[in-house]
């Protein structure tokens, strides 16, 4: 064999060489693809992990109300309905400055005969001049004002978050608590429009949740009383024992109080929440709970939008819902996690 031959026999073609190049290329490709799907995984999985940490936090405090001694004295002789509905009225109001979703629950002083609590003193305190005025991020900024207060144990409710997990999206003083993809966790103490079940008054109690579920999930076989659903009559509100909400007695509602649960939501990898958050006046103005009728209605329904908070919502108006990936407290219970 020539030299010439040789030196042929030990070198690669300029086919070959792009053919080696492009199936490195695709290599690279499907491995920088995997990288990337186990980093978005990743995300998730913190995010569902800071979701049900302020889930466990924020429900503790909720279940509180059903046992506290509520700061109203009722005179010897008053009728136990007329009894129950003030406790009820008293027991809301708390919860609305308590467990504020937006400035004005934190603003506004009581409506009953009770004293502005300890905690929403201590939550105006922190109340930045800037943050005075209506938020993009109202929601978020009041559940890190909540959890501000709030301890678990030994430990403030904000040590289980990383620096980095807590910021200032808006730049108004205010901080949040950051998911994975930068988006500021939301708060919906009373979220009535915001439920993956479709049910109604006419269903039987203790049926499994699968039978009336509207959207495909792994689902455990429990009572539809377990969740929240709007379906009063299975699944009642359970701060009214006595039934003495009026819409009991009132049909023209079209409703019975069903039982709430928080809604601690985050947006997910599309950072859209599309949910419907303020129920909004005639005029524009500010939502003050303390104004609806009755004062401080967890079911209020929107004058202008006729919408129940929580309800999903195109609020970019971009001709879609873009909820379905969002991770939520509920959506975590209803995977069984």
């Amino acid at each position: 064999m020539s030299s010439q031959s040789q030196r042929r026999a030990a070198g690669f073609t300029l086919v070959e060489l792009l053919i080696v190049v492009s199936i490195i290329a695709i290599i690279a490709g499907m491995s920088m693809a995997a990288l990337m799907g186990a980093a978005e995984e990743g995300r998730r999985t913190r995010a569902k992990a800071q979701v049900a940490k302020i889930d466990q936090l924020i429900s503790e405090k909720w279940n509180s109300y059903r046992f506290r001694q509520l700061p109203i004295r009722i005179q010897a002789g008053t009728p136990p309905i007329l009894a129950a509905q003030m406790r009820l009225s008293v027991m809301r109001e708390l919860m609305r400055m308590e467990l504020p979703d937006r400035l004005t629950d934190v603003l506004d002083d009581p409506v009953t005969a009770q004293p502005v609590p300890a905690v929403t003193r201590a939550y105006r305190r922190k109340v930045t001049a800037q943050a005075s005025t209506i938020s993009s991020y109202d929601q978020a900024e009041m559940l890190y004002l909540i959890l501000s207060e709030m301890r678990d144990g030994d430990r403030s409710a904000l040590s289980f978050f990383m620096s980095s997990e807590i910021g200032d999206a808006d730049q108004d003083g205010m901080n949040e608590i950051l998911d994975p993809w930068g988006e500021p966790i939301m708060f919906l103490r009373w979220a009535p429009g915001y439920s993956r079940v479709t049910m109604n008054d006419e269903v039987s109690s203790g049926n499994p949740l699968a039978t009336y579920l509207s959207a495909p999930a792994p689902l455990p076989n429990v009572a539809v009383s377990t969740f929240q659903v709007p379906a009063g009559q299975v699944a009642p509100d359970s701060f009214d024992p006595l039934k003495v909400d009026p819409r009991w007695t009132d049909n023209s509602f079209g409703f019975k109080p069903f039982l709430l649960r928080p809604l601690i939501t985050c947006a997910g990898p599309d950072r859209k929440q599309d949910l419907f958050i303020d129920p909004g006046t005639s005029a524009g103005n500010a939502f003050h709970y303390k104004d609806t009728n009755p004062p401080n209605d967890p079911y209020i329904v929107s004058i202008t939008a006729g919408k129940w908070v929580g309800m999903p919502y195109d609020a970019d108006n971009n001709g879609t819902l873009d909820n379905g990936d969002n991770i939520t407290n509920h959506g975590l219970e209803l995977e069984g996690e």
